[in-house]
């Protein structure tokens, strides 16, 4: 009897503790047509240009395409109104980029011909500049992921830079991608950014040859919360669009919390016993 007890017990607490899920803080699936709604979780975007827009983001059928800023290197994006608590998660998934207008590309990270980048950056809200970013940081703090394509318009690679001075930043990883990203084959990038600085990127694709490893680090700076931007920027070419499926938050509970399920949990069972 008492080893049904007990095995009944550790049940119980296991679906207690497996009942905890992450909540849902933002969510929008670009599916209302209006850039700068969110049609589902969570606040809006605010426009984040570097210039003035020769072409216009677009959102249509779930999916939204940003163009770069007029000129070579402007950004042209968007940056949430919410700002989120460090240690939440972001998920972004990507479909691809399209190079409108030919060029040979330069080198830039891990691709010898890249002709424009589409970035996703975590930064610090108190950022005034247009377009937050690794470079664009005001000396607090800026990360994300830059995903570069190169000249023949299938290849892609990504690197991961970071900033806390103004005008500067370090890239800590650049590699390659194993196979090219589409519609439908996009890819998923989840990050995470806790408060003492350190972070996790992760991707659903390998790189540099079978490598399918989170790549972790540290900003070298501790922090509150951060903002999300989501860009497209070009190099050669006359045009850069990115294009973006979806974009979610969600924080998962701290252990204190789940301790708390815990004991809960063994507390109904003392009571059945």
């Amino acid at each position: 009897m008492m080893r049904m007890t007990t095995i009944a017990a550790v049940l119980l607490l296991l679906l207690a503790v497996s009942q905890v899920q992450a909540a849902l803080l933002f969510s929008d699936s670009f599916t209302d047509g209006n850039v700068l709604t969110n049609d589902g979780i969570g606040g809006h975007w605010l426009a984040a240009n570097q210039a003035a827009m020769g072409t216009a983001h677009t959102e249509f059928g779930g999916i939204l395409t940003l163009a770069n800023a007029n000129d070579a290197w402007n950004v042209g994006g968007i940056k949430s109104i919410d700002s989120f608590a460090a240690g939440s998660s972001v998920r972004v998934t990507f479909t691809g980029a399209t190079i409108v207008g030919t060029g040979t590309g330069i080198l830039r990270g891990a691709l010898s011909n890249t002709m424009g980048n589409s970035l996703i950056m975590l930064s610090d809200p108190a950022i005034a500049a247009a377009f937050p970013s690794s470079f664009h940081n005001a000396n607090l703090f800026g990360i994300g992921v830059e995903i570069n394509l190169a000249s023949n318009g299938t290849s892609y690679a990504f690197n991961i830079r970071r900033g806390t001075t103004q005008g500067q930043e370090t890239i800590d990883a650049a590699y390659i991608f194993d196979s090219s990203i589409s519609i439908n084959d996009p890819l998923i990038v989840d990050l995470t950014l806790d408060a003492d600085g350190s972070y996790s990127v992760k991707f659903n694709k390998t790189y540099g040859g079978g490598n399918n490893a989170a790549i972790v680090g540290n900003i070298g700076k501790s922090l509150d919360d951060f903002r999300i931007s989501l860009g497209s920027q070009m190099i050669q070419g006359t045009n850069f669009l990115s294009n973006f499926a979806d974009v979610s938050v969600s924080t998962i509970p701290e252990p204190a919390s789940l301790a708390f399920v815990a004991c809960g949990a063994l507390l109904v069972i003392r009571r059945r016993s």
